[in-house]
């Protein structure tokens, strides 16, 4: 890791930018520097030559992520384009940044989380930012949910069946607000 890098600035919109939200409360107590997610089409102006930028947007053509890939360039941060296609990976490659390629043919953002999850892990620990605490934690986490396929997927059904109808409010604690945040959209 380069000792001047301030921060990690991931910018991205809803099911591009959630991943993130995962990723900086679980590396909080891992990664050498602060992971911030933003979720706008401006910077806050903390960015700036130190920063690193990973601008993810599944289509690569979200409006807010393109401007924010601009802004980052103008302030001078290090840019990292996550995306399957689209308009930030052409941007990437012109300017002969560094790309990270989602794999494509998914029907949205939000079912291809895993793969931007752990791609974003994989950045940071490339980056150096981290080690490789949490290759472990998916190996094991991959072996027991494709162990339990058939029980997760009767415990779901059985939940839905509880809480049609019923008034759903979510509490918890703020390293598990993107849980929540991801539990309530797959309600809705």
């Amino acid at each position: 890791a380069d000792p001047e890098t301030s921060h990690v600035m991931v910018c991205g919109m809803g099911g591009s930018a959630i991943a993130a939200d995962f990723v900086a409360g679980f590396v909080r107590d891992h990664c050498r520097v602060p992971v911030l997610v933003n979720k706008r089409y401006d910077l806050p102006a903390c960015v700036d030559q130190r920063s690193i930028a990973v601008l993810s947007s599944y289509s690569g053509n979200t409006e807010e992520t393109l401007e924010a890939w601009e802004r980052a360039g103008r302030a001078g941060a290090r840019r990292i384009a996550l995306s399957s296609a689209g308009e930030l990976l052409r941007r990437a490659e012109s300017n002969g940044l560094e790309t990270v390629v989602l794999p494509s043919g998914w029907p949205s953002p939000r079912a291809c989380l895993g793969y931007s999850l752990v791609l974003q892990l994989f950045i940071l620990l490339k980056l150096g930012l981290i080690d490789d605490f949490f290759i472990e934690i998916l190996e094991t986490t991959v072996q027991q949910l494709s162990g339990s396929r058939e029980e997760i997927e009767s415990a779901a059904s059985h939940l839905a069946d509880l809480l049609q109808h019923q008034r759903i409010v979510l509490y918890a604690p703020d390293h598990l607000e993107p849980a929540c945040l991801r539990f309530r959209q797959q309600l809705n």
